[in-house]
């Protein structure tokens, strides 16, 4: 039944043409719909063939019934009431689990959309790769008046897709506004979710696009600033991840981190090192105060001063001549073993310290004049016993009194102003 006039359609019908006979795998009305240009009476033509007995949910090779079909179709309005008129079932899910209502969502028909919800379909309904509707609104970046329809018709913004993101974490992956930020928020997405590798909406943040007003509003709903993901040789928080993921590059994000609650644990070393480097010595006091300890890093080449490619921050401070913050490391006893030479005159150091940068050497003759006392070497020795990882958790099974737990911890003085 090939004809595209609707008077022969109907004589051929009347004179019992098969209106469900399939031909390569499509019926006549699926057919209607797969050429619908050709048609000047799209709906009358359909109405005809329904009246007829046409099978409404009968499938193409994909799975696609007329309703399928029609959703993804612009000005099919009608038709669609019609298909479901003939109790066309609204949630039948074509061969990758799409409904009618993730077709509409992907080809941006709105009026569909509205319609196939009003008409009860299941706003909840997920794809064979794990995505709800309200899912498929965040990958077509539909989220204006479609998004709206879906939340306000009961769509579940905490459904996971395959990689167990939330609706609030697949918005952060696409890099969207903070007000459907905002909207997610109020429609409860949960601000500490977790997927499947563990991350949460803050730690996505760090990861993919930092913005500080995004930081706001999660932390405004309770965001869990420290919540850990990762392994156990890979462990990282929300601002471990800002900055060994971009360096230096988000200083004014990771202040506000620190500022918010957030802790130095898991952080490169390097970083430290590299905010000495720079002068950001706000930065560098934070960082120490929420619990980033002492440690030597390796430099990419070594430097004439130190035969080892191997720096503390006291000796990046001297080399940089950053007098401030040389004289609060060591107020706060922030050393390594390696700075023991240093503090000691030995001739050696002095020597290629001051074939490197002599501007330096008073201040290293400076704070070298006294012998260590015995008490400061006893701290440096047992602070690098306790190391770098977990050293809250080592410190406190220590048992040691709280003023001295703090001291290990360097948190009894900040960096003055």
């Amino acid at each position: 039944m090939l004809s595209y006039h609707r008077g022969v359609i109907n004589l051929l019908l009347d004179s019992g043409a098969d209106v469900n006979k399939r031909v390569d795998n499509s019926t006549h009305l699926l057919n209607l719909l797969d050429r619908a240009v050709l048609f000047d009476h799209l709906g009358q033509t359909m109405l005809l063939l329904l009246q007829h007995g046409a099978n409404v949910d009968d499938a193409d090779s994909r799975g696609r019934t007329a309703l399928i079909m029609a959703s993804e179709m612009n000005s099919t309005g009608d038709m669609l009431k019609l298909l479901l008129s003939f109790e066309s079932n609204i949630n039948r899910q074509d061969v990758s689990g799409k409904t009618a209502l993730h077709h509409a969502i992907e080809r941006g028909m709105s009026e569909n959309l509205r319609i196939l919800i009003d008409s009860g379909a299941d706003v909840n309904l997920i794809t064979k790769d794990g995505l709800s509707p309200i899912h498929q609104c965040m990958k077509y970046s539909m989220h204006g008046q479609g998004l709206t329809m879906l939340l306000d018709n009961g769509a579940d913004v905490n459904m996971e897709d395959e990689a167990g993101n939330n609706v609030l974490m697949a918005a952060l992956h696409i890099g969207c506004s903070t007000g459907l930020i905002e909207r997610l928020i109020t429609a409860r997405a949960d601000v500490n979710h977790r997927n499947k590798e563990g991350l949460t909406p803050l730690m996505l943040v760090s990861q993919r696009s930092p913005n500080l007003e995004i930081y706001k509003i999660l932390l405004e709903a309770h965001a869990d600033i420290k919540r850990v993901a990762g392994t156990e040789r890979n462990r990282k928080t929300a601002l471990s991840i800002l900055l060994n993921t971009h360096g230096l590059d988000e200083i004014r994000n990771a202040e506000f981190l620190l500022d918010h609650g957030a802790t130095s644990v898991f952080i490169n070393p390097e970083i430290l090192h590299r905010a000495i480097i720079l002068g950001e010595e706000n930065l560098v006091g934070k960082l120490i105060l929420k619990g980033l300890p002492s440690a030597n890093i390796r430099f990419r080449r070594r430097l004439t001063a130190w035969r080892s490619r191997y720096l503390s921050p006291l000796s990046v401070a001297l080399l940089m001549e950053k007098t401030h913050l040389v004289h609060y490391f060591l107020d706060i006893a922030f050393l390594t073993e390696s700075d023991i030479p240093t503090l000691s005159r030995n001739a050696s150091v002095l020597d290629t310290i001051f074939s490197f940068n002599e501007r330096c050497f008073p201040l290293v003759q400076e704070i070298s004049s006294r012998p260590l006392a015995l008490s400061t070497l006893s701290f440096i020795k047992i602070s690098a016993a306790l190391g770098t990882d977990d050293r809250e958790e080592k410190v406190s099974a220590t048992q040691l009194p709280m003023i001295l737990q703090e001291r290990l911890l360097f948190r009894t003085k900040p960096l003055p102003v």
